[in-house]
């Protein structure tokens, strides 16, 4: 009589699809280790290896498109404030980007970096004595006039006026 339970199939039994499922799948951290590792024996040994398999399987499960845009910002906004250019680094297209973003916060991806901008400029003028430039250039703009006009359309206050009522 046999077992009525399935036996689990070692990495080398499944298919690429199969194995690009394990990965995906993330059900046990040793289970997906194992499947990738056979996905890149067999592309060693010629086989074809499905890229969005390496993509994913490169991540830890948690990472997830939002949260790796997120944390892009996090640590890129003083310098970056270009949806293209994020995307571009993550390898995402403009459009994946912004559905990714829209579903996880209900934004477009510029308001959600233009928002951490804003964020850091009120902290700065609130809490330093920075003048209102060198708050404008810790933040990303060259120009304090366009860092004013930046700041006045998101808070609908300048950032004079800001310091001195937050002061």
């Amino acid at each position: 009589m046999s077992d009525p339970t399935p036996r689990p199939r070692s990495p080398q039994e499944l298919d690429d699809r199969s194995l690009a499922e394990v990965v995906r799948g993330r059900s046990r951290a040793a289970e997906a280790s194992e499947a990738l590792a056979e996905l890149v024996r067999r592309r060693r040994a010629g086989a074809p290896l499905l890229r969005e398999v390496v993509r994913d399987a490169a991540r830890p499960a948690e990472d997830t498109a939002f949260t790796l845009f997120r944390e892009a910002v996090e640590r890129d906004f003083a310098t970056v404030h270009s949806v293209t250019a994020y995307a571009d680094a993550l390898g995402y297209s403009r459009r994946t980007l912004a559905r990714v973003v829209r579903a996880a916060t209900g934004e477009t991806p510029k308001a959600f970096i233009d928002k951490r901008v804003v964020l850091e400029a009120k902290r700065l003028l609130a809490h330093t004595d920075l003048p209102i430039g060198r708050v404008g250039a810790a933040v990303g703009f060259a120009d304090a006039a366009n860092f004013s006009k930046f700041f006045q359309q998101h808070t609908s206050t300048g950032p004079a006026a800001f310091r001195a009522e937050h002061r």
